[in-house]
């Protein structure tokens, strides 16, 4: 799972730009000779074969939050707008511009005179990105409408993982293991992997993405909000702490019934979970795109504890990501997901 993490933290695949971590996917696909195909948006599906006709689709987003280019200054310096970041989680960061032709690194610039843009507080209007080469080189290479990143990262200290857009490639690793662990063992059931594209700018992909395999089931593998950190709103969201295990949602767009089969799959194999409500009753993951697209079908949140979403240093641990690989597999292998009823 290390390996993996650190294969796909490494790729540069920001929202409404997804093609390298659909290439990478293929690539592992075809490795293990899975069918795979994409629709016109980028959403990839990868089918794992099964002994039986109960299928279970099983998504991930492909995608990472981003900056985009809105003006370049005369002396060269980048205006952009945000997707999916506040302000204070820019400071200093170095980001990379993704281009057509290549990827340039940057630091996100400000003001250190100006007390952080006070009173008004730090607004995106106070930052900028730097690049540091000569206003002719950027406006030969850079234009509008390019898109920014943090630059990848990721650590491991002790248990922990630390970097850029674990929010989702946490997700992404875990459907490469399911690739390589139903490669060697036989699955009960049909499954269906979707890597799914522009989940950070309003859950866009998961509107269609099953429509090229419509299945009986759907679970869900994103980041949830710890809580487990001073500060953090323990009274709103829950108490989520890393090490404890993935988080199972209770929202309006998670069935009951399928979430109550996950929780006994669970307490069955002594595997570690923890109950969560997350920041509203419904949406913030493609769980609420899928359960109410034309096909839809049951659906579950399995949601891996995640310290600072959204920012370059965003925390995760391995345990939880080793108890939602055994949690899925196990929910894959249950005797009672073949006799689910999806009307319920």
């Amino acid at each position: 799972m290390i390996n993996t993490l650190r294969d796909v933290a490494s790729i540069i695949a920001p929202t409404t730009d997804e093609r390298n971590i659909q290439l990478f996917l293929q690539q592992i696909a075809s490795k293990y000779s899975y069918a795979s195909r994409q629709d016109y948006m980028g959403n990839l599906c990868i089918d794992i074969p099964g002994d039986s006709t109960f299928t279970l689709g099983i998504a991930a987003h492909a995608d990472s939050v981003a900056l985009q280019v809105t003006n370049i200054m005369p002396a060269g310096y980048l205006q952009f707008r945000a997707i999916g970041m506040m302000p204070y989680t820019l400071l200093g960061s170095k980001v990379l511009i993704h281009t057509e032709h290549e990827d340039i690194p940057g630091v996100i610039g400000f003001d250190t005179l100006s007390q952080y843009g006070q009173p008004k507080g730090l607004v995106f209007q106070d930052l900028f990105i730097d690049t540091g080469l000569p206003p002719a080189i950027v406006n030969k290479k850079i234009h509008v409408g390019d898109l920014a990143l943090f630059k990848p990262s990721i650590e491991f200290i002790d248990d922990k993982v630390v970097g850029t857009a674990l929010d989702d490639r946490i997700g992404i690793a875990l459907l490469v293991q399911l690739m390589d662990y139903y490669a060697k063992h036989p699955s009960p059931i049909q499954i269906k992997l979707f890597s799914s594209v522009q989940e950070e700018v309003g859950l866009r992909g998961s509107l269609i993405a099953p429509c090229m395999a419509p299945c009986n089931a759907y679970a869900v593998i994103d980041v949830d909000y710890a809580t487990d950190f001073p500060g953090a709103h323990q009274e709103d969201l829950s108490r989520i702490t890393l090490g404890e295990g993935p988080v199972v949602l209770f929202k309006a767009d998670n069935s009951r019934n399928l979430r109550n089969l996950l929780m006994r799959t669970a307490e069955s194999g002594s595997i570690p979970y923890q109950r969560g409500v997350s920041r509203s009753v419904y949406g913030g993951t493609d769980a609420t795109s899928i359960q109410t697209m034309a096909e839809g079908g049951p659906i579950v949140n399995i949601g891996i504890p995640c310290r600072y979403m959204h920012s370059p240093i965003e925390t995760c641990d391995i345990k939880d990501i080793n108890y939602t690989f055994q949690l899925l597999t196990s929910f894959i292998e249950s005797h009672d997901l073949l006799d689910y009823d999806t009307t319920q």
